[in-house]
């Protein structure tokens, strides 16, 4: 058995998560923590300390295990304190459910410092760019995907990150798995290319939506945070990328896979050639 690490580095959404592994009496404690990490976050896994430490999380012993009672029908245990600015101290007790809690509310934290948000999405890399499409449940988000999926790697069904770096905005998958268990991951940002909200049809067409009104409501519901308050936080980031952002398309289609593929890539030819003709 090898020996554990007293640090471990991850990168999300661009930001750098350090990862410290506290002193523990029983060894396979440490080991059986940092084997849930390497199982579940192994892309994310940075061999070398990134350039800027966004959030330490430390894990410590508690030699013993403090339980609260309410009403004598429902015990607690301390989950994590928060021990500074995007510091925090967590327990080697916790698992693999607690940690995912953990992490998904540090990266809510950060992407609300750093003009970010999450997005409910499924998402394809086509011609360099991702690609969403955005939906209530029901809509085709994951057939979609799927069906694309033979010529343009899927990135996203479930949720996804988003983050303003200098005047852009830029896609990032999320190393939590959920419906999108199926997806090859990785740590890299991607432009952004179009946003489809989608409509099941029996034809193909794409219909531009230049109404920001029209916009809004539509966007803003498929952002979402851990809680209601994260939610509310978000709304304005997502009001400013709507502003910036701008190609936003409904999209009629239907479950026929060689259509979707021609009509998809014809149509991004012409989505780019209109982009282009507008900056001149």
């Amino acid at each position: 058995m090898k020996k554990p690490h007293d640090v471990m580095f991850l990168k999300i959404a661009g930001f750098g998560f350090r990862l410290k592994f506290g002193w523990t009496r029983l060894a396979h404690t440490k080991h059986f923590t940092q084997a849930i990490i390497t199982r579940n976050y192994r892309q994310f896994i940075q061999k070398s300390k990134p350039k800027k430490i966004d959030c330490t999380i430390e894990f410590t012993e508690e030699e013993a295990i403090e339980t609260l009672t309410k009403a004598k029908k429902s015990f607690f245990i301390r989950f994590y304190e928060e021990t500074g600015k995007n510091k925090i101290n967590t327990f080697y007790y916790i698992g693999t459910l607690e940690l995912r809690l953990l992490l998904r509310n540090s990266l809510q934290n950060l992407l609300l410092e750093n003009k970010g948000f999450t997005l409910h999405c499924s998402a394809n890399l086509i011609f360099g760019k991702a690609f969403l499409f955005l939906g209530d449940q029901g809509t085709g988000k994951s057939t979609v995907a799927a069906l694309l999926d033979k010529k343009y790697p899927a990135l996203a069904d479930d949720t996804s990150a988003f983050r303003k770096i200098g005047n852009n905005y830029f896609f990032f998958q999320t190393p939590f798995e959920n419906k999108d268990w199926w997806i090859k991951k990785t740590a890299k940002k991607h432009p952004t290319g179009g946003i489809f909200f989608l409509k099941k049809s029996k034809y193909f067409k794409i219909v531009k939506i230049s109404e920001l009104d029209r916009i809004y409501p539509l966007f803003i519901n498929q952002c979402w945070g851990l809680d209601e308050e994260g939610s509310k936080k978000q709304i304005p980031r997502a009001i400013e990328f709507v502003k910036k952002f701008r190609d936003f398309y409904f999209l009629h289609f239907s479950k026929d896979q060689e259509k979707l593929l021609t009509f998809i890539s014809d149509n991004y030819k012409t989505l780019e050639k209109k982009k282009k003709d507008k900056e001149r």
